[in-house]
C-alpha cells in the first residue's frame, strides 16, 4: 500500500503494514501537539513541578501546554539513557501494541516488557516532579 504524507514532507513511501502507517501518524500528531505547545511559549512559563501519568498521556492535548512539553522532554531524555525502555513506550503508546505483541516485536519476554513499562512510569514520575 502506498501513501503520501504531506505533513512529514515524505512522498511515495511504501508502508509495510497498516499499523506502521497509523503509528507514524500518531507520532506526527504528538509532534504537532508538542510544537504547538512550544509555539505558545509553554517552556518559558515554567513554574512548579508538573505531574503527568504516562497512562493518561492521551488526554494531554486538553491539558496544560507545559505538561505536554515537559513529557516530551522527558521522553527524549529517556531515549538517550534507556533506549530499550523508550522503545517499549513507543510500541505501547504510539503503536498501541499489547504487552504480548510488544514482547514479540522486541524479542523479549512479556515480563521484561512489564518491567520496562513499570520502570518508565516510575522514571517519568520522578523526572516530571522535579
Amino acid at each position: 500500500m502506498r501513501h503520501t504524507c504531506a505533513l512529514a514532507d515524505v512522498q511515495d513511501v511504501s508502508w509495510e503494514h497498516r499499523a506502521q502507517f497509523f503509528a507514524i501518524c500518531a507520532q506526527m500528531m504528538w509532534r504537532i501537539l508538542v510544537d504547538a505547545a512550544r509555539a505558545r511559549g509553554a517552556d518559558k512559563r515554567g513554574g512548579g513541578a508538573i505531574r503527568v501519568n504516562v497512562e493518561e498521556a492521551a488526554n494531554l492535548s486538553r491539558g496544560p501546554d507545559a505538561a505536554l512539553v515537559a513529557l516530551d522532554h522527558a521522553l527524549q531524555d529517556l531515549a538517550k539513557i534507556a533506549p530499550r525502555q523508550a522503545k517499549v513506550v513507543e510500541l505501547r503508546y504510539f503503536w498501541r501494541l499489547s504487552v504480548e505483541r510488544t514482547a514479540q516485536v522486541m524479542g523479549i519476554s512479556e515480563q521484561t516488557v512489564m518491567r520496562h513499562w513499570e520502570f518508565v512510569k516510575a522514571w517519568l514520575s520522578r523526572e516530571l516532579s522535579r
